[in-house]
């Protein structure tokens, strides 16, 4: 069977499954640095204009799995039918999204996010952005009040005819509100044992700022909730308290993250370059990817810039 028949025989058995009150359908979703998916949207008939906050299932895995013969039809079916009742719209995230278009309620949920500008020139052109280096400041909404349920709306450009606003005073506030997100340095070994839930001890590696922990050589800043925390790199206090006047690159692990080096010899960054290259192919998603170079912090100048 090919992929186009499949999506042809999923789009009936969901219809099938969930009859005539869900409107069911397949579109083509996109994603950062040019990617897309097809996926599935599942949507109950009398909340069609909740469109915007359903949640969208990829069926590009449901097809391998399919193809590959580890799964039959009515199963990849049954797995969507329960990966949409794990994040079910509820009336929590109905709330939550439901003040989208009034700036006095939606300030508080506004952050940055860093992506390549040669990457997302399109997408570009719809969003409310500024340009840093290579790369451009976009902003996001997060809605969502559980770990599950959490997610992120871009910010585009009529929507700041909506508030009634414009680009700076957007930027302004996503700066408040990221001085707020729970931005730390950590050092690469805690990092790590964080993320594979090894009892990462927060004061054992430098607390909330990690003053402590210049005794290493590579940190990994990131915010509390993982998500594009490249955008860190823009709370030039908190850089500072962390760096004082010592120089260092600047690896883009993701967007979710950046990897601090001391800078010790200019004549790496070559090396440095190569291994952010090596790292985005070998592992790092397509859509997750900030640049494919690093970037130089100057501590007595207290700023970002490109490596020459």
């Amino acid at each position: 069977m090919t992929y186009e028949e499949f999506k042809e025989e999923l789009l009936k058995g969901l219809q099938d499954f969930y009859g005539k009150d869900m409107d069911v359908d397949i579109c083509r979703m996109n994603r950062n640095n040019r990617q897309s998916y097809d996926g599935v949207r599942i949507i109950p008939k009398e909340v069609e204009h909740r469109v915007t906050i359903a949640p969208v299932i990829s069926i590009e895995g449901f097809y391998e799995s399919y193809d590959n013969g580890s799964m039959m039809m009515a199963d990849c079916v049954k797995e969507i039918c329960r990966e949409r009742e794990k994040h079910e719209t509820t009336e929590e995230l109905l709330q939550s999204a439901g003040c989208l278009s009034d700036w006095e309620t939606v300030k508080e949920r506004i952050y940055p996010i860093l992506l390549s500008t040669k990457e997302n020139e399109e997408m570009l052109e719809e969003l409310a952005a500024v340009p840093m280096l290579d790369l451009s400041v976009a902003y996001v909404i997060r809605i969502g009040v559980t770990e599950e349920q959490r997610g992120c709306i871009k910010v585009k450009k009529r929507m700041l005819e909506q508030y009634g606003i414009e680009t700076a005073q957007l930027h302004e506030q996503a700066m408040k509100n990221l001085e707020k997100d729970g931005y730390e340095f950590q050092d690469i070994e805690a990092f790590v044992r964080r993320m594979l839930n090894m009892g990462y001890d927060a004061e054992e590696s430098g607390g909330e700022n990690g003053r402590n922990v210049m005794d290493g050589k590579m940190y990994v800043l990131t915010n509390a909730v993982k998500t594009y925390g490249a955008a860190g790199i823009l709370n030039k206090k908190l850089i500072r308290e962390f760096a004082g006047e010592r120089n260092f690159f600047i690896l883009p692990s993701s967007i979710h993250e950046t990897i601090f080096v001391c800078a010790n010899d200019l004549s790496e960054k070559e090396v440095f370059d190569s291994m952010v290259v090596e790292v985005n192919e070998a592992q790092v998603e397509a859509e997750e990817r900030l640049s494919d170079h690093c970037y130089f912090y100057d501590g007595q100048m207290g700023e970002i810039r490109m490596c020459a």
